[in-house]
C-alpha cells in the first residue's frame, strides 16, 4: 500500500491556498530591480513602459534551476533510461514516470496552480498593451493555461468503432486480465509448494464456473456413472475396503459418451494443465502427462478416507490437485475436512472443501492425508500429474518385472521336460534289460 507524503513547503511556506504564488516567481512575474531600466523593455502600443523581458528571464533562469529528480521517488536517473515527464502544468517539477505523477498530484497541485498563476502574469506581461483578465476560478485557471494541443475525440472508440468491435476489444481486455490473474496465481502456487509443501487457491472460477462444475459432476453422479472406489488401485487391481474407503468415483475421460457435454468441466482440466506446465525452471520435476481427473463422491453417511500417501511407491505421480464445488458449506455441521500431514508441520493442517477451492500438494511421503467423515454429499475432482523421470523408471521397473516372469516360466518348463525324458529313458532301458 502506497503511503502519500505531505505536501512539499515552498520556501519554507505551505501552499494551503490556491491565491498564493511562488515568492521567486511571483517576484519575477510582478517587478525589476530598482534604479535600474531594464534596456530590453519596449513601450507598448499606448506608451506606457512594461518589463517583459526581464520577468520572462527570471522565470526560465528559475525553472532551469529545478532539482533534476522525481518529485515522488526522488530517483536522480530513470531505470529504463527514458527522459523524465516534467509537469504541463507549473514545467517545474520533474517524473520518472506517470504513475509517480499521479500519485504526487494530490500534494502537488496546490504548487502548480500558483505557479500558473504566476507564469500566467508573465504571459500578460508580454501580450498586447491591454492585459488579459486573470481568471477567477481554479477551473478557468486550468482550461486557460492548457498548452498541449487538443485532441481529435473522433478517435475514441465508443465513437467510431462498431459495437461488436467494441465489443470484442472488451473480450481481448478480460481475456489479458485472466491471463494476468493465472500468471500470479501459478507464481503463488509455486512459491507455496516450495515453502510448505503445499498451496490453496480460493475463488478460481468465480461463481457461475464452480456451480456450472457441480452441475456437471452431479448430473454424472445422477446417471448412475459413479462406482465404488478402491484401495491401491493405481498401478494395480485395486481392492474395495470401505472401512477404509468408503467414497464412489469417476475416472473423468473425455472419450467417452456421458462426458461430451461437461464442457465446464472440460475447460477447467484444461486450464489446470496449462498451469502444470508453467512453473517455470525453479519447479523439482519436469511434468509431461498427468492421471484421468478422479470426480469423487462423499456421502452424507459419514463417508471417509483413511490416513493415506498417494504416492508410497514412486509410481509417477508427483502433484496432487484437488479442485472442491460444495456451496454453503458448514465445517461444524457438514465436516468431510481434507487434512493434511505435511512432514515439515508439527500440527495438522485442516483445509474445508468449500465451494471454488483448489489445493494443491506433493504427491509423495511429504504429505500424508486424510478426509474426515462427511456428513453431507461432498464432492471433488482431483487430477494427479506425473513426472518424466519417474514415470520412465516405472516403465523401466515393469519391463524388468516381466522379463523375470518370463524367465521363471521358461525354467519351470524346462524342468518339467528334463523330468519327461528322465521317466522316458528309464522306461526305455527297463525295456532293453
Amino acid at each position: 500500500m502506497l503511503v502519500m507524503g505531505k505536501p512539499e513547503v515552498y520556501g519554507k511556506r505551505d501552499f494551503s491556498s490556491c491565491n498564493y504564488s511562488p515568492p521567486e516567481i511571483t517576484s519575477a512575474a510582478e517587478s525589476k530591480p530598482e534604479g535600474k531600466e531594464e534596456p530590453d523593455a519596449k513601450p507598448s502600443k499606448s506608451g506606457a513602459p512594461c518589463a517583459p523581458e526581464y520577468a520572462t528571464n527570471q522565470v526560465h533562469r528559475l525553472l532551469q534551476n529545478r532539482p533534476n529528480r522525481c518529485r515522488y521517488c526522488c530517483a536522480e536517473s530513470n531505470s529504463n533510461m527514458a527522459p523524465f515527464i516534467v509537469c504541463t502544468g507549473c514545467r517545474f517539477y520533474l517524473y520518472c514516470c506517470y504513475e509517480h505523477q499521479v500519485l504526487d498530484f494530490p500534494c502537488h497541485r496546490v504548487f502548480c496552480l500558483a505557479t500558473m498563476k504566476a507564469l500566467m502574469k508573465c504571459d500578460q506581461l508580454c501580450s498586447a498593451d491591454t492585459p488579459a483578465p486573470v481568471p477567477s476560478t481554479v477551473t478557468e485557471l486550468i482550461h486557460s493555461y492548457r498548452t498541449y494541443p487538443m485532441k481529435d475525440h473522433t478517435k475514441i472508440h465508443a465513437f467510431n468503432k462498431s459495437v461488436r468491435s467494441y465489443c470484442h476489444d472488451l473480450k481481448e481486455t478480460n481475456a489479458r486480465a485472466i491471463n494476468v490473474r493465472i500468471e500470479e496465481i501459478i507464481e503463488h502456487i509455486l512459491n507455496s509448494l516450495l515453502e510448505y509443501g503445499w498451496a490453496l487457491v480460493d475463488n478460481f472460477l468465480g461463481e457461475t464456473g464452480s456451480n456450472a462444475v457441480f452441475c456437471e459432476i452431479e448430473t454424472l453422479y445422477q446417471s448412475n456413472a459413479f462406482s465404488a472406489s478402491q484401495i491401491g488401485g493405481y498401478t494395480r487391481g485395486g481392492l474395495v475396503d470401505s472401512s477404509q474407503r468408503s467414497d464412489q468415483v469417476f475416472s473423468f475421460d473425455k472419450s467417452t459418451e456421458c462426458t461430451k457435454n461437461c464442457h465446464t468441466l472440460h475447460a477447467l482440466v484444461r486450464v489446470l494443465d496449462v498451469m502444470a506446465q508453467s512453473f517455470g525452471p525453479d519447479f523439482p520435476y519436469k511434468i509431461t502427462s498427468r492421471s484421468n481427473p478422479v470426480l469423487s463422491v462423499y456421502h452424507r453417511n459419514q463417508a471417509r478416507y483413511v490416513k493415506h500417501v498417494d504416492n508410497p511407491v514412486g509410481d509417477g505421480r508427483c502433484l496432487t490437485c484437488i479442485y472442491y464445488c460444495n456451496s454453503n458449506w458448514d465445517i461444524v455441521r457438514h465436516g468431510g475436512n481434507l487434512t493434511l500431514y505435511p512432514e515439515s508441520s508439527e500440527t495438522p493442517i485442516p483445509v474445508a472443501p468449500i465451494n471454488d477451492r483448489l489445493i494443491f500438494f506433493w504427491s509423495d511421503r511429504r504429505n500424508p492425508h486424510e478426509v474426515k467423515p462427511a456428513f453431507r454429499d461432498r464432492f471433488a475432482m482431483t487430477i494427479w500429474y506425473m513426472d518424466s523421470a519417474q514415470k520412465a523408471d516405472v516403465h523401466r521397473r515393469r519391463q524388468e518385472d516381466q522379463q523375470e516372469k518370463r524367465k521363471s516360466q521358461v525354467v519351470k518348463l524346462t524342468g518339467k521336460e528334463d523330468k519327461e525324458e528322465q521317466d522316458a529313458a528309464r522306461i526305455l532301458s527297463s525295456d532293453l534289460i
